[in-house]
């Protein structure tokens, strides 16, 4: 679908939100279409509104569909998450759904990087 209407002017927006990316390097079945290049785009379109507007990303959870992001997966991330990122976990990014195992998770590791910041104390799930 082609978007139709017109961004916001510059400085107008504070803030970008969003949630439930579940990115992911498998293919669902029900995709025909150039599923990791779809997944990609749509990460850098937040990205370019990040640098537009010159703010936050407030993502709500489940950034990944699996709390064990592959290596391969993680590197793309890098490459394409926005700046200035701020997450919460949710409960495809928890080890059995379980807040006390984040070490465990993916976007534990992207905090690690320095590519996002958690949230403490609230997680989605």
């Amino acid at each position: 679908m082609k978007r139709t209407s017109k961004l916001p002017p510059e400085g107008s927006v504070q803030a970008v939100m969003t949630a439930d990316w579940h990115l992911r390097d498998s293919i669902p079945v029900c995709r025909t279409d150039d599923f990791w290049k779809a997944q990609w785009a749509k990460v850098d379109f937040v990205a370019d509104l990040q640098i537009v507007y010159n703010c936050p990303v407030f993502h709500s959870g489940d950034l990944f569909h699996h709390w064990k992001a592959s290596p391969y997966l993680l590197s793309a991330t890098l490459k394409h998450l926005p700046k200035n990122f701020h997450t919460v976990y949710g409960n495809h990014d928890l080890p059995q759904h379980s807040i006390e195992l984040t070490e465990r998770s993916g976007v534990h590791t992207l905090e690690m990087a320095d590519a996002l910041t958690i949230l403490h104390g609230a997680h989605a799930g």
